[in-house]
């Protein structure tokens, strides 16, 4: 039997004034036009918090102190190809303005 070894996902929610910040998917191959939160893979060494961090400032151009983020939620899925753990972080607490960081892959930022 071989060892099992899922992929590692982050999920991250931005939280403010009641609101959450959602990114529209596109050009990715998986579920393009729907949106979502900022997410992405665990890389080979990292944590999942820094992972999570790391995200947030690629994806939308914020800075997260690490303190200022929070496990709520974790999920261990399957697809036909993979099995993930997603990991959902929390965050009312992060400095910068949230802007569009990869035009190629997001076709915009909203608050709702």
């Amino acid at each position: 039997m071989s060892k099992f070894q899922p992929y590692l996902a982050v999920y991250i929610i931005v939280r403010q004034q009641q609101r959450i910040l959602l990114l529209q998917r596109k050009n990715t191959g998986f579920d393009d036009g729907k949106w979502s939160l900022p997410a992405g893979h665990v890389e080979e060494g990292e944590s999942a918090l820094t992972a999570a961090i790391r995200e947030a400032e690629e994806e939308i151009g914020i800075v997260i102190p690490s303190s200022a983020l929070n496990l709520v939620y974790t999920l261990h899925r399957k697809s036909d190809e993979r099995t993930y753990i997603d990991l959902w972080f929390e965050t009312e607490r992060f400095d910068g303005v949230p802007v569009n960081q990869e035009p190629d892959k997001c076709a915009g930022l909203m608050w709702k």
